[in-house]
């Protein structure tokens, strides 16, 4: 089984992401003060980035070292784990442009996309976010929008970074199990 890596910001419920991928991997949870030390003493093959980061832009906001990108291993970001990715690599985040999301959100997902691959391009998903990415970071492509959100879902295929505004650990994702399941195939 392939190991997989949760990053644990602090205010996010990793048994939630661990009910969805248990079948499918073997699974380690973390802080993020730890989570390069964890990567690399573990010789995990993913990692997924937890929500939960209740103001990324804060000065005291929790982040990762920034080595975890060079260990080449497959990354995925959830809600403010897609935040943090898009501020390392360049990107612009705000909670001015975008309103808030909460709840049961209509997605448009491209299903050509690695970790949308042979699901519905339109999917209800668990969004639960204040800020949002305002502009892609270099060599991104966005995967995802929202009614209120250009930017609900993005992807580096070079680097296998992968990342979601929503939830799909969440009870609305309808497809949250299989979007996991895609990126654990990506190893």
């Amino acid at each position: 089984m392939k190991k997989i890596l949760i990053v644990d910001f602090g205010f996010s419920n990793p048994d939630k992401i661990i009910e969805k991928i248990k079948s499918l991997s073997d699974i380690y949870v973390t802080d993020y003060k730890n989570a390069y030390e964890k990567a690399v003493e573990l010789n995990v093959d993913g990692i997924i980035f937890g929500g939960g980061i209740s103001d990324i832009k804060a000065e005291d906001a929790p982040r990762v070292n920034k080595d975890i990108y060079s260990l080449n291993k497959p990354i995925f970001g959830i809600c403010s784990g897609m935040e943090l990715i898009a501020l390392d690599f360049g990107g612009e985040v705000g909670r001015d442009k975008y309103p808030f999301e909460k709840g049961d959100t209509i997605a448009n997902l491209d299903s050509n996309s690695t970790i949308f691959k042979n699901l519905p391009s339109e999917q209800h998903t668990h969004m639960y976010h204040g800020y949002s990415v305002e502009k892609l970071p270099k060599d991104f492509k966005n995967t995802g929008s929202t009614e209120n959100g250009p930017i609900a879902a993005f992807e580096n295929e070079n680097l296998k970074i992968y990342g979601t505004i929503f939830h799909p650990e969440g009870k609305y994702s309808e497809y949250g199990r299989e979007i996991l399941e895609n990126f654990i195939n990506v190893i």
